[in-house]
């Protein structure tokens, strides 16, 4: 499921999980000095994405965010956490 309007949180920030359900999220983004050469597109983890959005000279544009139903090895492309999951089995090696 992709959730291409974000509603910022009341501080500013953008949100870990989806309501209702609590489901985590993640963020698509995109580098912008890449876009005359083509597009190359980064998995986010909210840390991440709040921290790029707080930097006003950010290179990091937001694209969409998604839900991580089931990938229990699903990590963030800037700082390497894994990004937890909905339903699939917590108990990988990390």
């Amino acid at each position: 499921m992709k959730i291409r309007h974000i509603e910022r949180l009341s501080d500013g920030s953008l949100p870990t999980v989806v309501w209702p359900g609590g489901y985590p999220m993640y963020y698509v983004g995109k580098e912008v000095y890449l876009e005359p050469y083509g597009t190359e597109y980064f998995i986010v983890c909210p840390d991440c994405a709040n921290s790029a959005i707080r930097k006003k000279d950010s290179e990091l544009v937001l694209v969409e965010g998604e839900i991580n139903w089931e990938n229990p090895s699903l990590c963030c492309d800037l700082c390497n956490r894994r990004i937890p999951s909905a339903y699939a089995d917590e108990d990988i090696d990390e």
